[in-house]
Protein backbone atom coordinates (compact mmCIF):
# COMPACT_ATOMS: atom_id res chain seq x y z
CA UNK A 1 0.00 0.00 0.00
CA UNK A 2 1.52 3.51 -0.85
CA UNK A 3 2.22 5.49 1.72
CA UNK A 4 -0.10 8.61 3.14
CA UNK A 5 0.49 12.28 3.02
CA UNK A 6 0.54 11.98 7.14
CA UNK A 7 2.97 8.64 6.58
CA UNK A 8 5.23 10.88 4.53
CA UNK A 9 4.81 13.68 6.84
CA UNK A 10 5.96 11.25 10.45
CA UNK A 11 9.24 10.42 8.28
CA UNK A 12 9.85 14.04 7.27
CA UNK A 13 7.48 16.03 9.65
CA UNK A 14 9.36 19.46 8.26
CA UNK A 15 9.17 18.93 4.51
CA UNK A 16 7.50 22.19 3.09
CA UNK A 17 6.11 20.61 -0.08
CA UNK A 18 4.50 17.70 1.56
CA UNK A 19 3.02 20.62 4.29
CA UNK A 20 1.90 22.62 1.79
CA UNK A 21 -0.19 19.48 -0.16
CA UNK A 22 -1.54 18.16 2.94
CA UNK A 23 -2.25 21.82 4.06
CA UNK A 24 -4.54 22.35 0.65
CA UNK A 25 -5.93 19.05 1.02
CA UNK A 26 -7.78 19.40 4.54
CA UNK A 27 -8.25 23.23 3.23
CA UNK A 28 -10.35 21.12 0.32
CA UNK A 29 -12.22 19.25 2.98
CA UNK A 30 -12.93 22.37 5.36
CA UNK A 31 -10.41 21.04 8.07
CA UNK A 32 -9.42 24.62 8.23
CA UNK A 33 -7.31 24.32 11.55
CA UNK A 34 -5.38 21.52 10.55
CA UNK A 35 -4.88 23.35 7.36
CA UNK A 36 -3.91 26.57 8.77
CA UNK A 37 -1.33 24.50 11.12
CA UNK A 38 0.08 22.97 8.02
CA UNK A 39 0.44 26.23 6.20
CA UNK A 40 2.22 27.65 8.94
CA UNK A 41 4.34 25.27 9.75
CA UNK A 42 5.72 24.86 5.77
CA UNK A 43 5.99 29.21 6.22
CA UNK A 44 8.28 28.63 9.67
CA UNK A 45 10.85 26.91 7.54
CA UNK A 46 9.96 28.85 4.20
CA UNK A 47 8.58 31.89 4.70
CA UNK A 48 8.38 33.56 1.18
CA UNK A 49 6.08 30.33 -0.14
CA UNK A 50 4.30 31.64 -2.57
CA UNK A 51 1.40 28.66 -2.21
CA UNK A 52 1.78 28.50 1.42
CA UNK A 53 1.03 32.37 1.97
CA UNK A 54 -1.60 31.84 -0.65
CA UNK A 55 -3.08 29.07 0.76
CA UNK A 56 -3.35 30.91 3.91
CA UNK A 57 -4.81 34.35 2.92
CA UNK A 58 -7.12 32.30 1.58
CA UNK A 59 -7.72 30.11 4.27
CA UNK A 60 -7.97 33.64 6.66
CA UNK A 61 -10.40 35.13 4.18
CA UNK A 62 -12.69 31.74 4.18
CA UNK A 63 -12.79 32.48 7.97
CA UNK A 64 -13.65 36.47 7.61
CA UNK A 65 -10.45 37.19 9.10
CA UNK A 66 -9.95 39.43 6.19
CA UNK A 67 -7.01 42.07 8.22
CA UNK A 68 -4.90 38.94 8.79
CA UNK A 69 -5.33 37.58 5.33
CA UNK A 70 -3.94 40.66 3.92
CA UNK A 71 -0.48 40.85 5.03
CA UNK A 72 -0.26 37.25 3.97
CA UNK A 73 -1.22 37.67 0.55
CA UNK A 74 0.19 41.09 -0.15
CA UNK A 75 3.71 39.30 0.85
CA UNK A 76 2.52 36.24 -1.51
CA UNK A 77 1.79 38.79 -4.30
CA UNK A 78 4.79 40.42 -3.79
CA UNK A 79 7.28 37.12 -3.63
CA UNK A 80 5.35 35.79 -6.64
CA UNK A 81 3.90 38.54 -8.50
CA UNK A 82 2.90 36.41 -11.68
CA UNK A 83 0.67 34.31 -9.14
CA UNK A 84 -2.64 35.68 -9.94
CA UNK A 85 -4.34 34.06 -7.14
CA UNK A 86 -2.57 35.85 -4.59
CA UNK A 87 -3.85 39.42 -6.41
CA UNK A 88 -7.31 38.19 -6.80
CA UNK A 89 -7.74 37.06 -3.39
CA UNK A 90 -6.20 40.48 -2.17
CA UNK A 91 -8.13 42.13 -4.17
CA UNK A 92 -11.30 40.31 -2.23
CA UNK A 93 -9.99 41.28 1.51
CA UNK A 94 -9.01 44.73 0.62
CA UNK A 95 -13.00 45.48 -0.49
CA UNK A 96 -14.33 43.95 2.21
CA UNK A 97 -12.03 46.26 4.88
CA UNK A 98 -12.75 49.03 2.37
CA UNK A 99 -9.92 50.00 0.50
CA UNK A 100 -11.09 50.27 -2.67
CA UNK A 101 -8.52 51.86 -4.13
CA UNK A 102 -5.73 49.38 -2.88
CA UNK A 103 -9.23 46.54 -4.11
CA UNK A 104 -8.96 47.62 -7.30
CA UNK A 105 -5.25 47.64 -7.63
CA UNK A 106 -5.17 44.14 -6.90
CA UNK A 107 -7.56 43.14 -8.95
CA UNK A 108 -6.48 44.79 -11.91
CA UNK A 109 -3.13 43.24 -11.83
CA UNK A 110 -5.06 39.92 -11.66
CA UNK A 111 -7.01 40.84 -14.59
CA UNK A 112 -3.48 41.85 -15.89
CA UNK A 113 -2.05 38.72 -15.57
CA UNK A 114 -5.39 36.03 -16.16
CA UNK A 115 -7.49 38.55 -18.60
CA UNK A 116 -10.08 35.70 -18.62
CA UNK A 117 -10.29 35.11 -14.85
CA UNK A 118 -13.90 35.36 -14.45
CA UNK A 119 -14.19 35.93 -10.89
CA UNK A 120 -11.36 38.87 -11.12
CA UNK A 121 -13.56 40.69 -13.75
CA UNK A 122 -16.33 40.13 -11.51
CA UNK A 123 -14.64 41.94 -8.47
CA UNK A 124 -13.51 44.56 -10.31
CA UNK A 125 -16.66 45.49 -11.73
CA UNK A 126 -18.35 45.26 -7.87
CA UNK A 127 -14.66 47.52 -6.71
CA UNK A 128 -15.99 50.02 -9.72
CA UNK A 129 -19.60 50.35 -8.82
CA UNK A 130 -18.86 51.29 -5.28
CA UNK A 131 -16.35 54.00 -6.48
CA UNK A 132 -18.79 55.32 -8.46
CA UNK A 133 -17.94 54.14 -12.14
CA UNK A 134 -20.85 52.82 -13.31
CA UNK A 135 -19.11 52.73 -16.94
CA UNK A 136 -16.30 50.90 -15.96
CA UNK A 137 -18.19 48.67 -14.14
CA UNK A 138 -20.18 47.59 -16.83
CA UNK A 139 -17.84 47.12 -19.08
CA UNK A 140 -16.34 44.51 -16.32
CA UNK A 141 -19.47 42.64 -15.73
CA UNK A 142 -19.44 42.29 -19.67
CA UNK A 143 -16.07 40.75 -19.95
CA UNK A 144 -16.62 38.38 -16.75
CA UNK A 145 -20.29 37.18 -18.73
CA UNK A 146 -17.97 37.07 -21.84
CA UNK A 147 -15.33 34.72 -20.10
CA UNK A 148 -17.77 31.96 -18.47
CA UNK A 149 -19.13 31.36 -21.88
CA UNK A 150 -22.51 30.53 -20.85
CA UNK A 151 -25.65 29.70 -23.59
CA UNK A 152 -27.62 31.53 -20.73
CA UNK A 153 -27.43 33.29 -18.57
CA UNK A 154 -30.64 33.53 -15.68
CA UNK A 155 -32.01 36.60 -14.51
CA UNK A 156 -34.26 36.80 -11.30
CA UNK A 157 -37.29 38.40 -12.41
CA UNK A 158 -41.14 39.60 -11.24
CA UNK A 159 -44.21 38.23 -12.72
CA UNK A 160 -44.11 41.61 -15.10
CA UNK A 161 -39.99 40.71 -15.98
CA UNK A 162 -38.83 43.68 -13.77
CA UNK A 163 -35.75 43.33 -12.31
CA UNK A 164 -35.66 42.49 -8.17
CA UNK A 165 -32.40 43.79 -6.99
CA UNK A 166 -29.92 46.29 -8.73
CA UNK A 167 -27.51 43.65 -9.32
CA UNK A 168 -30.03 42.52 -12.05
CA UNK A 169 -31.05 45.74 -13.32
CA UNK A 170 -26.83 45.81 -13.95
CA UNK A 171 -27.87 43.18 -16.18
CA UNK A 172 -29.98 45.69 -18.21
CA UNK A 173 -27.60 48.27 -18.91
CA UNK A 174 -24.96 45.87 -20.37
CA UNK A 175 -27.54 44.08 -22.31
CA UNK A 176 -28.52 47.63 -24.33
CA UNK A 177 -31.99 49.34 -25.32
CA UNK A 178 -33.18 46.62 -27.33
CA UNK A 179 -33.21 44.12 -23.79
CA UNK A 180 -36.17 46.33 -22.39
CA UNK A 181 -38.09 45.93 -25.72
CA UNK A 182 -37.78 42.12 -25.51
CA UNK A 183 -39.77 42.40 -21.96
CA UNK A 184 -42.93 43.28 -23.33
CA UNK A 185 -45.50 41.03 -21.80
CA UNK A 186 -49.26 41.04 -23.24
CA UNK A 187 -50.14 39.49 -19.95
CA UNK A 188 -48.12 38.89 -16.40
CA UNK A 189 -46.67 35.76 -15.74
CA UNK A 190 -47.47 33.11 -12.60
CA UNK A 191 -44.57 32.98 -9.70
CA UNK A 192 -42.76 30.12 -10.43
CA UNK A 193 -42.42 30.57 -14.10
CA UNK A 194 -39.80 30.96 -16.04
CA UNK A 195 -39.31 32.20 -20.27
CA UNK A 196 -36.48 32.54 -22.31
CA UNK A 197 -35.79 35.85 -24.63
CA UNK A 198 -32.70 37.50 -26.61
CA UNK A 199 -29.84 38.44 -24.74
CA UNK A 200 -29.69 41.51 -26.13
CA UNK A 201 -26.50 43.49 -27.99
CA UNK A 202 -24.01 43.67 -24.61
CA UNK A 203 -24.84 40.41 -23.35
CA UNK A 204 -22.10 37.67 -24.12
CA UNK A 205 -24.85 34.82 -23.67
CA UNK A 206 -27.33 34.29 -26.72
CA UNK A 207 -30.33 33.99 -23.91
CA UNK A 208 -31.77 34.79 -20.61
CA UNK A 209 -33.85 32.64 -19.01
CA UNK A 210 -36.11 34.85 -16.66
CA UNK A 211 -37.25 33.15 -13.15
CA UNK A 212 -40.35 34.72 -12.00
CA UNK A 213 -39.69 34.70 -7.97
CA UNK A 214 -42.06 37.47 -6.83
CA UNK A 215 -44.51 39.62 -7.90
CA UNK A 216 -46.20 43.05 -6.64
CA UNK A 217 -48.26 41.26 -3.83
CA UNK A 218 -46.76 37.96 -3.45
CA UNK A 219 -42.92 37.94 -2.21
CA UNK A 220 -40.05 36.25 -2.44
CA UNK A 221 -40.32 32.71 -0.77
CA UNK A 222 -38.51 29.28 -0.59
CA UNK A 223 -41.53 27.96 -2.39
CA UNK A 224 -42.02 30.22 -5.31
CA UNK A 225 -37.70 30.15 -5.98
CA UNK A 226 -37.80 26.41 -5.63
CA UNK A 227 -40.68 26.16 -8.26
CA UNK A 228 -38.75 29.13 -10.43
CA UNK A 229 -35.80 27.27 -10.62
CA UNK A 230 -37.03 23.67 -11.73
CA UNK A 231 -38.89 26.14 -14.62
CA UNK A 232 -35.67 27.60 -15.19
CA UNK A 233 -33.88 23.92 -15.74
CA UNK A 234 -37.01 22.67 -17.50
CA UNK A 235 -36.69 25.75 -20.31
CA UNK A 236 -32.73 25.23 -20.15
CA UNK A 237 -33.77 21.27 -21.25
CA UNK A 238 -35.81 22.24 -23.86
CA UNK A 239 -34.05 25.19 -25.53
CA UNK A 240 -31.17 22.18 -25.17
CA UNK A 241 -28.69 25.09 -23.65
CA UNK A 242 -24.84 23.37 -23.00
CA UNK A 243 -23.77 26.15 -20.05
CA UNK A 244 -25.84 28.14 -18.05
CA UNK A 245 -24.76 30.68 -15.52
CA UNK A 246 -27.16 31.76 -12.71
CA UNK A 247 -26.73 33.60 -9.69
CA UNK A 248 -28.26 32.77 -6.22
CA UNK A 249 -31.86 32.79 -6.79
CA UNK A 250 -34.14 34.89 -3.90
CA UNK A 251 -31.21 36.77 -2.62
CA UNK A 252 -31.04 40.32 -1.56
CA UNK A 253 -31.96 42.95 1.54
CA UNK A 254 -35.34 41.52 3.49
CA UNK A 255 -35.38 38.19 1.54
CA UNK A 256 -34.11 34.69 1.30
CA UNK A 257 -30.40 33.85 2.86
CA UNK A 258 -27.39 32.16 0.73
CA UNK A 259 -28.01 29.24 3.30
CA UNK A 260 -31.65 29.46 2.39
CA UNK A 261 -30.43 29.91 -1.68
CA UNK A 262 -28.03 26.83 -1.75
CA UNK A 263 -30.78 24.70 -0.11
CA UNK A 264 -32.99 25.73 -1.93
CA UNK A 265 -31.11 25.28 -5.57
CA UNK A 266 -28.29 22.50 -5.03
CA UNK A 267 -30.70 19.50 -4.28
CA UNK A 268 -33.20 20.48 -7.25
CA UNK A 269 -29.75 20.94 -9.69
CA UNK A 270 -28.98 17.41 -8.48
CA UNK A 271 -32.21 15.89 -9.53
CA UNK A 272 -32.40 17.33 -12.65
CA UNK A 273 -28.64 16.65 -13.43
CA UNK A 274 -29.64 13.52 -12.77
CA UNK A 275 -32.20 13.32 -15.01
CA UNK A 276 -31.96 15.55 -17.95
CA UNK A 277 -29.27 16.19 -20.60
CA UNK A 278 -29.39 19.38 -20.28
CA UNK A 279 -27.81 21.40 -19.46
CA UNK A 280 -24.31 19.65 -19.12
CA UNK A 281 -23.23 22.72 -17.10
CA UNK A 282 -24.13 24.92 -14.24
CA UNK A 283 -22.11 27.95 -12.82
CA UNK A 284 -23.38 29.56 -9.80
CA UNK A 285 -21.82 32.70 -10.11
CA UNK A 286 -21.38 34.40 -6.36
CA UNK A 287 -20.12 37.99 -5.12
CA UNK A 288 -17.94 36.69 -2.01
CA UNK A 289 -15.46 33.52 -0.57
CA UNK A 290 -18.14 33.38 2.17
CA UNK A 291 -20.93 32.69 -0.49
CA UNK A 292 -18.83 30.35 -2.60
CA UNK A 293 -18.26 28.18 0.82
CA UNK A 294 -22.25 28.35 1.63
CA UNK A 295 -22.77 26.71 -1.61
CA UNK A 296 -19.55 24.59 -1.32
CA UNK A 297 -20.88 23.51 1.90
CA UNK A 298 -24.29 21.96 1.00
CA UNK A 299 -22.45 19.82 -1.43
CA UNK A 300 -20.31 18.76 0.80
CA UNK A 301 -23.30 17.97 3.29
CA UNK A 302 -24.94 15.94 0.57
CA UNK A 303 -22.30 14.15 -0.48
CA UNK A 304 -22.56 15.83 -4.33
CA UNK A 305 -20.64 15.14 -7.26
CA UNK A 306 -21.90 18.77 -8.83
CA UNK A 307 -19.33 21.27 -8.71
Amino acid sequence: MAPTLDDLLDADPDNVALLVRRARALATAAHYSAARQDYEHALRHEPAHGEALTGLGVLLSRKGLWAEAVPRLRQAAEVDPARAAAWYYLGEALNHLDDLDGARSAYERAVELEPSNAKALYGLGIVLDRLNRPDEATRMYRRSREATGADAVVRPATTRLAPTTPAVRRLESVAGPGFADSLRLQKELAVGAAVVTAGGGGLPAEFVIHAVIQSETEPVTRDGVARAWRSTLQQAQEWEFSSVTVPPLGTGAGNLSMEDAADIMVPILEAHLGSAAFPASVSIVVETTADRDTFEAVLRRRGSGTS
